[in-house]
């Protein structure tokens, strides 16, 4: 079937910020560091007050859900590109602070030059020259505000300044306030859209700009909910990321943002402020990846972000129940992730396959640790095997499996590359998280049903699954 995957509109500054305000579209980058510098703020407001373009917003329509109450709750509305733009209107205009690098609430203050000529600069970043000034309006705010004394202001400022008369004045400030009429063309996509429709429409439209993934959109929607607490999760896995790379950020953390400290996940994150082990800092894409399959069962973060919006999968209907559900398995996923027990073994894997993996290399590694696996295995099944015979099998087996999954994190950038490494190693977390979590409760099952004998035999099919599947790799990369 073909539908319109698109409209396109043309909203006025005002109204942007209207809709922004009223909540009707999310700005999910609001809660981390902007990443224009202060000249590209400065840039931007000249390039409407010239009115030259500045570009397409897109914005996604998310699908409407189906409440437990019978009703339905209309999609927010996403802004998923000109989210640097639109935030540069709302602190240079509006006057709202932004996050910088060090996550620091900054107000970017533009000064104006009603006195400024062709070749002269009529806009710059607010220094104390310009509050000292009598030439410059150092703060364009002021004029946008509702309660602004046009009459008062152009009095005072033509008493300080005899150069320009109170009409030209007048109309400089008309013009500069005229900024809040300019059009700006958005792009709306309709929610029928998958996740790789939209990622596909944005790289078209947006050739130059970074590459959105799945842990883009899945952080956007989580960081555009309310409901259900997403929005102080996003700040969680933002925070996390944060302190794995710099740990004397809690300290600005706890001093700054008291609703983060009294929730349970400054409990999870206190343990990073005093962590200096550099060798592996996860980002995002990782923490997801890790939490997703983990808690799901699935891989593709795709379906996180329909299962976040209530999609059914079943009934291709979007439910509050799943959405509410999904949030919660997730934010689980997300604290097990945070624990400072389990990120410990991760760590203390990747530091001992980079020490053994030196001298023998990891291919020869994970051959060997599957041998030893082998033994164990025949120990452990033996015909009439003791209790100690049995009890040396699992710890020869444990032995075994040791140096493998360190050495297959280890050896993930030079079998895939670099620059797919991170997000392999996530896939590589979670099919662990998930193996753990699910391995006992499958031979549990099979214990209770048939019979606990069959132990051996279990561990057997899997130690050959990963003998296949590793020799299986050494093929393919040796053909590359």
């Amino acid at each position: 079937m073909v539908y319109e995957k698109y409209s396109v509109t043309h909203y006025s500054v005002n109204a942007i910020l209207g809709l922004i305000e009223s909540n009707v579209i999310a700005i999910p980058e609001i809660q981390r560091p902007f990443v224009w510098k202060p000249k590209h703020v400065r840039d931007f407001i000249d390039s409407l007050y010239n009115g030259y373009p500045t570009g397409y917003l897109i914005i996604w329509q998310n699908p409407n859900v189906k409440l437990k109450t019978g009703g339905e709750s209309i999609g927010k509305k996403i802004l998923i590109d000109g989210q640097q733009r639109v935030t540069s209107l709302m602190t240079a205009i509006l006057g709202y602070s932004v996050l910088n690098d060090e996550y620091e609430e900054k107000v970017i203050r533009i000064a104006f030059n009603p006195l400024a000529k062709d070749e002269e600069d009529r806009f710059a970043v607010q220094t104390p020259a310009h509050i000292n000034s009598k030439h410059w309006i150092s703060d364009i705010s002021v004029v946008f505000k509702s309660d602004f004394d046009s009459f008062g202001f152009i009095e005072d400022y033509c008493r300080q300044n005899s150069e320009i008369t109170k009409s030209e004045l007048n109309n400089s400030i008309i013009r500069l306030q005229s900024i809040k009429n300019c059009q700006i063309g958005a792009i709306e996509l309709v929610p029928q859209l998958n996740i790789e429709e939209v990622t596909e429409i944005f790289v078209r439209i947006n050739s130059q700009g970074k590459r959105l993934n799945e842990a883009d959109f899945a952080m956007s929607k989580i960081a555009a909910d309310e409901k259900y607490g997403g929005n102080m999760l996003r700040k969680a896995i933002d925070y996390f990321c944060h302190l794995a790379v710099e740990p004397g950020f809690y300290k600005q953390i706890s001093m700054k943002d008291n609703e983060f400290m009294d929730s349970e996940y400054a409990q999870k994150l206190k343990w990073l402020k005093d962590d200096k082990d550099g060798i592996y800092d996860p980002d995002y894409s990782d923490m997801l990846r890790v939490s997703f399959m983990h808690q799901f069962g699935r891989a593709k973060l795709g379906d996180l972000v329909s299962l976040l919006s209530g999609r059914n999968f079943e009934t291709k209907v979007f439910e509050e129940g799943i959405a509410e559900s999904s949030f919660a398995k997730l934010k689980t996923g997300v604290l097990n992730f945070m624990n400072e027990y389990n990120f410990a073994n991760f760590v203390l894997a990747i530091r001992s396959a980079g020490f053994i993996s030196e001298k023998l290399g990891d291919k020869s590694l994970i051959r060997y640790g599957l041998i030893i696996i082998f033994l164990g295995i025949i120990l452990l099944g033996f015909p009439g095997a003791s209790n100690l015979m049995a009890f040396v099998g699992l710890v020869i087996i444990g032995f075994g499996c040791a140096p493998i999954y360190p050495s297959i994190i280890h050896a993930t950038p030079g079998n895939f590359g670099e620059e797919n490494s991170q997000a392999i190693i996530g896939i590589q977390m979670a099919s662990a998280y998930t193996g753990i979590t699910f391995m006992p409760l499958l031979f549990g099952f099979i214990a209770n049903h048939i019979n606990i004998g069959l132990y051996p035999i279990y561990l057997l099919v899997f130690a050959f699954l990963m003998i296949i599947m590793s020799e299986r790799l050494n093929k393919i990369l040796a053909r590359r």
